[in-house]
């Protein structure tokens, strides 16, 4: 369905591609991967965003000592600018030190601006950087409690110099010690410019030195170039001897004071694909390892290979998924069964939706070559295995009994209080930097999707998650705010309760379901992606989420009466017009799946409390909602209903064997012909099974088969003349 986490050893790095950036640059909507050159620490691990930043898009948040914006560049530098605030709660904005710094070597710094105190509000400053530094970063020196700093709009200028050389291959800049891949291209043209203001380029020599130097030759450059002017010059490619990778370097001599000689490394191809690496990867190993994350680390091959492909596969082994030669992956790409975790010359990655207790298979392929180019070592590949726990009840309930009468006292005492995170902080929390959201693919380019909670709608987009602009997904209480008491408000705990709070598609799902109770809709008035909207049995406006979705939405409700029962005089039962019946129902009927397990313990480890009815089913039976007063004998399907069991929503339907290794059967008895839909959908919501069967009168039998697909949790969809029923089905 919907997840994802990204920190390392409790320390983010997110970074663009590992080189230095050409000037102008900058940054405004922060989020990962940065552009080339951008470096982001998180100490902690914590949130990386704000919600909103000086633009009314998110911006960077820096809350830990020692966390640090920096950015690594070619050029002379001109004019730093950039936004920032400090977001203490109360006043002062903030306290502590902050500070601005640049450095020729990356190594020792030097103090641009250094802060010990801010506005409230985003402020622009400006700063003057030396000629000589090569790297400018944000740095927290020292952090005080309660004050953290919001950091927007970065942007750093080019010096105006009498001469500036610069070289151009069409509209892309290639800086001093970058690289290009001429590929196969017997020729290419590229673009020699003097950006200075008054003083004429010089050319003294431009030669071709290097490995493979004989294979590559250069033609038409220039001798001089004016002010302001542009010129061009041809690389010629003629390779000859073993196929593969060619290697030289051309040099530039001119007279640009800062840069005398300007070195473009050239790589070549003799053949369809690069040469091919002679070693894997070795000794992969895994840490951190939870139900919603782990971390995964391994030894670089020797000799080097250029860069890496990790693929993960979840729930089954590795079949014939591997990467083809002079083919370009994208993160989050599928080959086969199997998913592009990390593309890049690193040697650690965090994959992101991770859920509980599923085995994740991951391979290491090294390989060589640019874009079009790639040459992949797929024999003997880096592989290893490891599996995500289980939900992380531990002694939580500890002295919870269901036999006392003060049952609902002793539950409501684990789960409250808690810490608060604040309402603006879910999306860099649960998406940004969270739980929420996923690598996809979408029209050839790598983005990131977000599932809404009650359709499982998937919202696709590419850069940072902002809920503006578009304002496609909102958070949705699913305890109703207006079902709160009066005293609430915006920055009061229950508001902000990361429990309660799913992203849900606006116009169709949440504005739909606004503040209705959820219910079992028979005469629907709007119905869209499995939500429906319309009247119950009893002729009461009600919003039905879609099957997969009911018990997580029955659990957050029934969770948020049982946490704040009691608090500031307020009962917190459910209001008159919420069914507990129902929400008690759907809590048998779509158990926690190991999605919502993850999520139970990912929540625990910010907020500090858990979802008690996602650890065990059995603890709504013995609360009464709507008086929140204890139920000693519930009777009824609710008494046998424990932890891992699931009751059959209709007495004479069986499916089994379940859990199954491979095929199950769903049987039961008809009492006349009828049509019978069965749909089996996966853990992401793919429908993977869709049989349509006519009934016989008596006893009926239908074979349904996930051999083909991995372990893990399934849901199965029984349908016929308007009644839909759902199963979990557990493939071992």
């Amino acid at each position: 369905m919907k997840k994802t986490i990204f920190f390392f050893l409790f320390s983010l790095v997110i970074t663009g591609v590992w080189a230095q950036t050409s000037l102008p640059t900058s940054f405004t909507t922060f989020s990962s991967p940065l552009p080339t050159g951008w470096t982001y620490l998180n100490n902690n691990g914590g949130a990386t965003t704000y919600a909103s930043g000086s633009d009314d898009l998110i911006s960077c948040r820096l809350d830990g000592t020692g966390e640090y914006l920096q950015i690594f560049f070619s050029d002379v530098p001109g004019v730093l600018t950039y936004y920032m605030k400090g977001t203490a709660t109360s006043a002062p904005a903030f306290t502590g030190s902050f500070t601005v710094e640049e450095s020729i070597d990356g190594t020792t710094w030097t103090t641009l601006q250094n802060f010990t105190s801010m506005n409230s509000a985003f402020t622009l400053y400006t700063n003057n950087v030396t000629s000589t530094s090569r790297y400018v970063r944000f740095f927290y020196t020292t952090k005080v409690s309660g004050s953290n700093v919001a950091l927007d709009q970065v942007s750093l200028t080019k010096a105006v110099l009498p001469i500036d050389i610069n070289v151009k291959q069409g509209a892309t800049n290639i800086i001093n010690g970058g690289t290009f891949s001429i590929g196969t291209s017997a020729s290419t043209i590229f673009n020699l410019e003097n950006l200075g203001a008054s003083g004429t380029l010089n050319i003294s020599s431009s030669p071709i030195t290097g490995a493979d130097a004989a294979n590559f030759s250069v033609t038409g450059m220039a001798a001089s170039v004016a002010a302001a002017g542009t010129s061009t010059f041809t690389v010629n490619f003629a390779p000859t001897g073993a196929i593969g990778t060619k290697n030289a370097t051309l040099t530039i001599n001119s007279n640009d004071p800062n840069d005398p000689a300007y070195v473009i490394n050239l790589i070549g191809i003799n053949g369809t694909a690069a040469t091919e690496p002679t070693a894997q990867a070795t000794s992969l190993n895994f840490t951190n390892v939870k139900s919603y994350t782990f971390n995964a680390a391994f030894t670089a091959a020797s000799p080097a290979a250029e860069n890496y492909i990790v693929l993960i596969k979840r729930g089954a082994p590795f079949t014939s998924e591997q990467p083809v030669d002079a083919t370009t992956y994208l993160k989050g790409q599928y080959i086969g069964a199997a998913q592009v975790a990390y593309i890049g010359n690193g040697t650690s990655f965090t994959p992101n939706f991770i859920v509980a207790n599923t085995n994740y298979y991951i391979k290491v392929f090294s390989f060589n070559g640019p874009a079009g180019f790639e040459n992949y070592l797929t024999t003997n590949p880096l592989s290893g295995t490891t599996t995500s726990s289980d939900g992380n009840v531990g002694t939580t309930y500890s002295g919870v009994s269901t036999s006392s009468a003060s049952f609902v006292t002793q539950l409501h005492n684990k789960v409250y209080p808690h810490t608060q995170i604040y309402y603006s902080n879910y999306a860099p929390n649960m998406i940004s930097n969270g739980f929420e959201s996923r690598d996809t693919v979408d029209a050839g380019v790598s983005k990131t999707a977000v599932t809404c909670h009650y359709t499982t709608y998937n919202y696709v987009y590419a850069g940072a998650f902002s809920w503006t602009p578009s304002g496609t997904l909102t958070r949705e209480h699913s305890y109703c705010f207006s079902w709160m008491p009066a005293s609430i408000t915006a920055d009061s705990v229950p508001y902000s309760d990361l429990h309660n709070l799913f992203p849900v598609e606006f116009t169709n799902a949440n504005a739909k379901r606004s503040n209705y109770p959820l219910g079992v809709v028979v005469t629907p008035t709007f119905s869209w992606n499995g939500g429906k909207l319309g009247l119950n049995a009893s002729g009461q406006t009600c919003y039905e989420p879609k099957d997969s979705e009911k018990g997580d939405a029955a659990r957050a409700i029934l969770y948020m009466a049982i946490c704040y029962t009691g608090t500031n005089g307020n009962l917190w039962a459910l209001p008159s017009t919420q069914d507990q019946n129902v929400l008690k129902l759907w809590n048998q009927q779509d158990p926690p799946s190991n999605w919502e397990i993850a999520r139970n313990d990912y929540i625990a480890w910010k907020q500090g409390n858990r979802n008690p009815f996602v650890d065990s089913a059995q603890y709504v039976c013995y609360i009464n909602f709507s008086n929140m007063t204890y139920i000693s004998n519930p009777g009824g399907n609710c008494a046998s209903v424990g932890i891992s069991q699931v009751e059959n929503n209709t007495s004479n339907t069986v499916v089994y064997p379940n859990p199954t290794s491979g095929n199950f059967n769903v049987e039961f008895t008809a009492q006349k012909q009828t049509n019978y839909n069965v749909k089996l959908i996966d853990f992401t919501g793919k429908l993977i099974r869709n049989i349509n069967y006519t009934t016989s009168i008596g006893e009926n039998k239908i074979d349904v088969s996930v051999s083909d697909y991995p372990s893990g949790i399934y849901l199965l969809q029984l349908s016929s003349e308007g009644i839909s029923k759902s199963y979990k089905i557990v493939k071992n």
